[in-house]
């Protein structure tokens, strides 16, 4: 895979929807993110034009493009949060500082420090980080605001 092409918001929204088991209704997207109707719509829309969703009837589905998405994302906050741990920091604020840092990092810079912490495939919470789940779920990422 190469860098993410998403903003950190575009993140969020992707997020939502893998961590409701792929599927969610505009309503899960506004009450996950807290935004009004129309701003979940607009990004979901935008989400939808990236080929990473799909509408279908009231729902929108991940999907093949927007799991290997959302598995990157999730791989890149794990590394993230590994390296932060390693450096001294609670697993709790790395989580918080991975998720401010994760989009930023070039994704050959995060394999190096994947490499050099052994290949882990989960983030210190134990969630997995190296294929599509459902319970793919980094801690700082299912409390999206």
């Amino acid at each position: 895979m190469t860098d993410t092409i998403l903003s950190v918001r575009d993140a969020d929204y992707l997020t939502v929807v893998a961590l409701n088991k792929g599927k969610v209704t505009l309503r899960d997207v506004t009450e996950a993110l807290g935004v009004a109707r129309p701003t979940a719509c607009l990004m979901l829309k935008k989400l939808s034009v990236l080929g990473l969703v799909k509408k279908v009837g009231n729902h929108y589905i991940i999907t093949e493009v927007g799991k290997a998405e959302a598995c990157e994302l999730f791989w890149r906050h794990g590394v993230t949060e590994w390296m932060l741990v390693k450096s001294g920091l609670p697993s709790h604020e790395a989580c918080k500082v991975a998720r401010m840092i994760e989009l930023y990092i070039p994704r050959e810079a995060l394999k190096k420090i994947w490499e050099s912490l052994g290949k882990p495939i989960s983030c210190p919470c134990g969630y997995s980080i190296t294929k599509w789940s459902t319970t793919c779920r980094p801690v700082g990422r299912h409390q999206i605001h």
